[in-house]
């Protein structure tokens, strides 16, 4: 697999149903949804959220409903699902998987649609988009709750490959404000491009011979993390899952921050 062809939609569609499952095994072990989980979240507003994402990118999907705005902070979508009860919030978010999938499946080809906005991507994307919301919303909720919580590195290298096409909108003009450097992000045991940043701009290369500024060479799983915002660079570099080089290597430190969370 590679950034250029990205994953296929029975790829994504088996990925999402294997860590659905495990998911939903997770989250029937949580005992106490007060807990705090990410940002002003708690562990149940957090299955309260992740319970309502399928069913929101399903109507996205059939034309029911607007794309929400990028950086929509999720607000309404929580008060208007008031449910908190873990197995409750599970038996919701089989539901909404299983409706979601199997409309996907229908589909012919890969046919792009509006995910997000002004935000057009293919099918594809918004499968890897909510595989990363079960990937790393499990990882919250496990981390809160004191549970295990795999992310298998098929999975999150599964995942990134079908973003690839979201992230030229997903660039944090402020951090990349000034930025002239070019980036050649390799995935351990996966795909591999060149991210080239003019002043807030994004543009994402296949490998060539063109000069670069900083390599990343990263494992899946971290990188899938980074992108969340949810680990600090300086410890994958400290514990050998992401390693740097090049005539501007510091410029690794600052990559993760270029994008915002989905």
């Amino acid at each position: 697999m590679s950034f250029t062809g990205g994953p296929t939609i029975p790829e994504l569609c088996n990925a999402l149903d294997k860590a659905g499952k495990r998911y939903v095994e997770m989250l029937g072990q949580v005992n106490d949804p007060s807990l705090p989980a990410i940002g002003t979240w708690n562990v149940g507003e957090t299955a309260a959220h992740l319970s309502s994402s399928s069913i929101s990118f399903l109507a996205v999907a059939r034309g029911e409903s607007d794309p929400p705005a990028v950086d929509s902070d999720h607000t309404s979508v929580l008060n208007a699902n008031p449910e908190r009860d873990p197995k409750i919030l599970a038996d919701s978010f089989t539901a909404g998987e299983k409706d979601f999938l199997t409309y996907v499946r229908s589909l012919d080809g890969n046919p792009e649609m509006e995910i997000f906005q002004g935000i057009k991507v293919p099918t594809s994307t918004l499968l890897a988009v909510e595989l990363s919301e079960v990937l790393v919303h499990g990882y919250d909720i496990a981390k809160a709750s004191g549970l295990t919580w795999q992310i298998p590195k098929d999975e999150a290298t599964i995942a990134l490959g079908g973003i690839l096409p979201l992230l030229t909108y997903m660039v944090d003009e402020r951090s990349a404000a000034g930025l002239q450097a070019r980036f050649d992000l390799r995935l351990r045991g996966g795909a591999r491009a060149v991210f080239a940043f003019d002043d807030g701009r994004l543009n994402i290369e296949d490998p060539a011979e063109d000069p670069v500024d900083c390599c990343l060479s990263i494992d899946p799983v971290t990188m899938l993390l980074l992108s969340f915002n949810r680990i600090q660079p300086w410890r994958p570099l400290l514990q050998g899952k992401m390693g740097a080089w090049g005539r501007r290597f510091w410029l690794a430190g600052k990559f993760p921050h270029l994008f915002k969370s989905v």
